[in-house]
C-alpha cells in the first residue's frame, strides 16, 4: 500500500500524515503503508511524532518492529524521532531519513516488517547448494 501523505476522500482517517482518529482512538498509518519505497517508515514516523507530543494513545515507539527497522536504517530511535518531528511531509521525511541513514546511502538497507518473512529470507541466504569438486 502506498499513498499520498494527506487524506484522500473515502479513505480511513489514519491513512494520512500523523495518523488519525479511527473508531474514537488515534491510530498511526498501517504498517503496509510505504513512502519512498520504504516500508514501515510511515507508521513509525506517526508513532514517533505522537510519542514526542505525548499523544500516542498507547502505541509504543519504538516497538520491536520499529527497532528492527531502525537497525536496518542504522539509526537510533531518538535520531529517527528528531527527523520525524522535524519533517513537514512524507517527501521531507524520506529525504531526511535517506540523508541520515548510512544503510540507505550505501545501499545496505534491507527491511522486512514480518518477522516470519525476514526469518525465511535470512534462512534462504544461508543455504547455498554444494558443488562437487
Amino acid at each position: 500500500m502506498t499513498g499520498d501523505s494527506r487524506t484522500a476522500p473515502g479513505r480511513p482517517a489514519n491513512e494520512r500524515w500523523d495518523g488519525g482518529v479511527v473508531n474514537g482512538g488515534w491510530k498511526p498509518r498501517p504498517g503496509a503503508w510505504s513512502i519512498g519505497e520504504l516500508q514501515w517508515i510511515a507508521r513509525m514516523s506517526d508513532k514517533a511524532r505522537a510519542n514526542a507530543q505525548g499523544t500516542s494513545d498507547g502505541y509504543i515507539y519504538p516497538c520491536p518492529v520499529d527497532r528492527r527497522c531502525l537497525g536496518a536504517l542504522e539509526l537510533d530511535a531518538k535520531t529517527f524521532q528528531t527527523l520525524a518531528v522535524g519533517s513537514h511531509d512524507d517527501d521531507d521525511l524520506v529525504r531526511a531519513v535517506t540523508n541520515a541513514s548510512p544503510a540507505l546511502r550505501e545501499g545496505r538497507y534491507a527491511f522486512e516488517p514480518s518477522i516470519f518473512r525476514a526469518l525465511a529470507t535470512w534462512l534462504r541466504s544461508l543455504w547455498t547448494p554444494r558443488r562437487s569438486a
